[in-house]
């Protein structure tokens, strides 16, 4: 597999992540609205959403750096686009496509079976805690309420993200709008050879 990029996959990458800049932007008063109603736990089932730009583009493309760009420019996108976050919206990004980056990776970018996309997704959300932890002091919380949020927020990536993510990527590869690139291709030898066996 090249690890260089078509033109193709630069605009893919791009239009995902200014799509998923701006849900993430509206994400962000169902998330409030969670937290209001039943406190800090209640908010991190829905954490996943925001991390689903990386593992959709990562696994479309399977190139270095997909991950990671996805989520940067979802960020970027997300900040222009109105987020009170300011710049420390860009770290958010930085942060929570790392996780992924770092799990596509580990596999060499060949392995994005449903248990790889799945740790992806809830290495990103183990990152984003660790970060949130720093930036927002979580350690003032009880011990219990910290095991929760971190579960919770483990959970949604895993499931939300993860298992999410990976869906919607092979649903638009079903429509065929994906036929140039990697999970396309592989969509279409799976359908071959379902048909023909």
């Amino acid at each position: 597999m090249s690890g260089s990029w078509n033109l193709r996959e630069i605009v893919v990458v791009a239009v995902l992540s200014v799509v998923f800049g701006i849900l993430y932007l509206w994400w962000i008063p169902v998330g409030a609205l969670a937290a209001g109603i039943g406190g800090p736990v209640a908010r991190e089932p829905l954490f996943g959403f925001w991390l689903m730009a990386a593992v959709v583009a990562g696994y479309i493309v399977q190139k270095p750096g997909a991950a990671l760009i996805a989520e940067l420019l979802a960020a970027f996108t997300e900040m222009l686009a109105g987020s009170s976050g300011g710049l420390m919206v860009l770290a958010w990004g930085f942060v929570q496509g790392i996780g992924i980056e770092a799990v596509f990776l580990a596999t060499g970018y060949r392995n994005f079976s449903l248990p790889v996309v799945m740790l992806g997704g809830a290495a990103s959300a183990a990152a984003a805690f660790a970060f949130q932890w720093v930036v927002y002091g979580y350690g003032a919380f009880s011990p219990g309420v910290i095991t929760a949020m971190f579960v919770l927020r483990l959970l949604s990536g895993a499931i939300l993200a993860g298992a999410g993510g990976k869906y919607l990527a092979e649903a638009l590869a079903s429509t065929g709008v994906l036929s140039g690139f990697a999970l396309g291709q592989q969509w279409l030898q799976r359908r071959r050879a379902a048909v023909e066996g």
